[in-house]
């Protein structure tokens, strides 16, 4: 699932045990962030998302952790606390079906999709792309 395709609609519970149905954002813009608790890079970037989360208020940000087992699970919550992730968390197994780290054929961590009001994806990128997810949500957010 690339730039401009159309984002898989999915329904998952988030960490809380909300339900959370994409075509619920249809008419706002939706940051996903892939990540993992096992992934440097990823932690990394976590204040960047804070700081975008925090600048952009209209921004619907929902992060989905990959995981290897339920202990990574439990160490969300430390990283949601630590980092003020107080938007939508999803946290993915591995080993189950049907996860959406697979559904968007992510294969490197972190990789951010940002998705517009369309349900069309017009950026996907790792860490090394952020100046351009900056740029590009500077772009939409200023019209």
């Amino acid at each position: 699932y690339m730039e401009n395709f159309y984002a898989l609609p999915f329904r998952k519970k988030d960490i809380n045990g909300k339900s959370f149905n994409l075509d619920n954002y249809k008419g706002k813009y939706v940051l996903f962030d892939f990540w993992g608790t096992w992934c440097n890079p990823c932690i990394k970037l976590l204040p960047h998302i804070a700081a975008i989360h925090r600048q952009y208020t209209d921004l619907q940000i929902v992060s989905i952790a990959l995981e290897m087992d339920e202990k990574g699970v439990e160490q969300i919550p430390i990283y949601i606390e630590k980092y003020g992730m107080n938007w939508i968390n999803i946290a993915e197994l591995q080993n189950d079906k049907n996860i959406i780290n697979r559904q968007y054929n992510i294969s490197s961590y972190p990789t951010t999709i940002l998705v517009d009001p369309t349900g069309k994806i017009i950026h996907r990128g790792g860490s090394s792309e952020m100046a351009k997810l900056d740029k590009k949500l500077k772009e939409v957010f200023s019209k």
